[in-house]
C-alpha cells in the first residue's frame, strides 16, 4: 500500500473507537514505563519537549504502522529517533534554556544514545513482537471470537 491509500486507511483507522482506545493505552504505557525508568532532574516546563514528544511518536508510526515487524526496522527507528530527537532536538532544547551551546549537550546524549540504540532496538523488537499477536486481534476488521 502506497502514498494516498496508506494515508486515507491511517485516516479511517483513527475514527474507529477500538483503535482510540489502543492508541490511548500505548501512550500511557509509553508514559508509565518512561516515568518509572527515568533519572529524575527538576527543571522548568519547556513546550517544545511536548513537541517533541509528538514527533518522537509520529516517528514510531511512520516506522511501525502497518509494517512488518522485523529486528532491522525497529532498529533503524531507535537510531533514527536516538539521533533526531534524543541527540540533535534535546540538546538543541536544552541549550536554548539554559543557555550553554549545544556541543556540551550533545556531545553526552551522542555517547549514551549510540551505545543505547541497539539494546533499546532489541527491546523494541521483542516488545512487539510478544504483543503482536494481540494487536493483530484488536485491528479493525479483525476476526472476532467469543471468550
Amino acid at each position: 500500500m502506497k502514498g494516498r491509500e496508506y494515508w486515507r486507511k491511517a485516516l479511517r483507522q483513527i475514527k474507529d473507537v477500538r483503535m482510540l482506545a489502543l492508541a490511548g493505552m500505548l501512550c500511557a504505557l509509553r508514559i508509565v514505563l518512561e516515568s518509572y525508568l527515568y533519572i529524575p532532574s527538576k527543571g522548568p516546563f519547556f513546550p517544545l519537549f511536548t513537541l517533541l514528544e509528538m514527533l518522537s511518536s509520529f516517528l514510531y508510526g511512520l516506522f511501525l504502522y502497518e509494517k512488518k515487524i522485523s529486528f532491522p526496522r525497529c532498529a533503524l527507528c531507535k537510531g533514527l529517533l536516538n539521533l533526531i530527537c534524543n541527540v540533535l532536538l534535546t540538546s538543541l532544547f536544552l541549550s536554548m534554556m539554559y543557555g550553554k551551546a549545544v556541543t556540551v549537550y550533545m556531545a553526552g546524549r551522542a555517547v549514551k544514545n549510540a551505545a543505547l540504540f541497539l539494546p533499546e532496538g532489541l527491546l523494541l523488537f521483542l516488545l512487539l513482537k510478544a504483543m503482536q499477536p494481540r494487536l493483530n486481534a484488536l485491528a479493525p476488521g479483525a476476526r472476532r471470537t467469543k471468550a
